[in-house]
This record gives C-alpha cells, structure tokens and sequence, in this order.
C-alpha cells in the first residue's frame, strides 16, 4: 500500500511538473498571439484571422475553409484552455512555433494546433487545424487496462518480464566464479537488442533494428500524449543463462 501510494504521488507531481515545464518553455508571446486569433475564429471574426495568415494560405476559399475550423469548436463559452503542445522549429535561419491548445466546453472538448512564425514584429500563421474531441487527452491517453486487446497485456507482460530475466542473469553473472573479467558479460546482460515500440493508445508497432534498452524495456509518455511501452529481446541474459554452467569454474577441493 505505501508503494502504491508513492507512485500515485510521482504521477502526480510529474503531471504537474510536466504541465509547469510546458507553460514555462512556450514564448508567453506566441501564447497569447494564438490564443487571441484562435478566439477570434472561434467566435466567427473570420476577419481578423484572414488578416493574420500566411500568404500560401489565403487561397480563393480561404473564408469557407476558416468557417469550417471555427465549426469545429463546441458552442459556448470554454470552461478551460490548457497549453498542452509546444516545439519549436528551426530550419533554414527561420523559426517557427507550433503551440497545441486544449479547450473544454460543456459537451465537448477542441484541440486546436497552429504554427506561427515571426517577421520582425509582426506574427504569421504557417498552419492552423482545430479538431473536435469527446474527451481530453488526459482520458485518452491515459495508462489503463479498461477496453485493451490481448496484445496489449502481452506486451504489459513482456514489459515487466524482460527486465526481471535481466536482473536474475545479472545476479547469477556475479554470483558465478567464471573463467576471466565478468564486465563484458555484465554489459552483455544488462541490455537488449532490436527496440519494439508499443503505442499504448493506439495500438501501434515500431521497430527500431539497430538499438538497445537498459534492462530490455521502457515506458515512456510526452505531456499530454501516449504511453509508449519499448521492449527490446534481451539476448545476453539468455545466452549466459543458457551456457552458465560452460563458464564456470570448478574450484579445487580443500586441502585436509
């Protein structure tokens, strides 16, 4: 119980701390630039918006296009906007911002994405989506077992073996008296090879071939965005289990 206790506190702190680490790293600037027009839009001042883009975009249907975005938001008032995306883009001496906002309306919720640049002191729009949602990205990327296929609890399974399989060859590495340096054998064991990545929202696969992970697994989550479970085939720990008893020393009886 005081373990479980622990952890929720750490997942606690660390979405609190994610959330702080976002509202601090995003230009306060470029915030309230794309909080305003994204205002604008959503009460219809599709004007104000037009006159804020990007030459590329204004393209004959510019208005229909803007009109249909602002429809994607939920009627009312917004109970809370969270800055929930930041990245920042350098290419070709020019910076761009990608910021992602998170609106909660009384039905629904809004995701919203633009990506601003800055000439001098004048703002531009380079990209702008807005996307309805049923729940936050809290709930939908949230770590739980509710609703999961079976290959999801395979991979949770391969996610907590592998790393114990890790530690127990470890610990007969160094419990065993062998033939030459153990270190080459302990760093053998200590990673896996060939990364799988397991999206645990979506469902989907990566490979990476030529990879290793401590320990042969990892869990790892941006703010606001899915868990991603990685496991990676822990060759040195199989190997030196299986061929344990061919490297080990046999020690001289004692003298009586």
């Amino acid at each position: 119980m005081k373990f479980v206790l622990i952890a929720l506190l750490c997942l606690l702190a660390s979405a609190c701390s994610q959330q702080g680490m976002i509202d601090r790293l995003a230009p306060s600037a470029d915030v309230k630039f794309a909080r305003s027009t994204l205002d604008d839009l959503r009460l219809g001042h599709l004007d104000s918006t037009r006159d804020h883009l990007a030459a590329k975009l204004r393209t004959a249907d510019i208005d229909t296009q803007l009109a249909k975005l602002a429809g994607y938001f939920p009627a009312g008032a917004p109970r809370s906007v969270k800055t929930v995306g930041f990245r920042k883009m350098i290419a070709n001496g020019e910076s761009r911002v990608m910021l992602t906002f998170e609106y909660q309306f009384d039905s629904a919720w809004a995701l919203a994405e633009m990506t601003v640049s800055t000439d001098g002191d004048q703002r531009i729009i380079e990209g702008l989506h807005v996307y309805r949602m049923k729940q936050s990205l809290e709930q939908t990327n949230a770590f739980t077992l509710r609703g999961k296929s079976p290959l999801h609890y395979v991979f949770l399974g391969l996610a907590c073996v592998i790393p114990l399989l890790c530690l127990y060859a470890l610990v007969m590495c160094l419990r065993t008296p062998m033939r030459g340096r153990k270190w080459p054998w302990i760093l053998f064991i200590l990673f896996g090879f060939v990364t799988v990545g397991f999206n645990w929202t979506t469902g989907a696969f990566s490979v990476q071939p030529i990879s290793f992970l401590l320990f042969g697994a990892s869990a790892f989550a941006s703010p606001y965005g899915p868990w991603t479970l990685s496991v990676a085939f822990p060759l040195g720990a199989i190997w030196f289990l299986l061929r344990r008893r061919s490297y080990v020393v046999v020690m001289p009886p004692p003298l009586k």
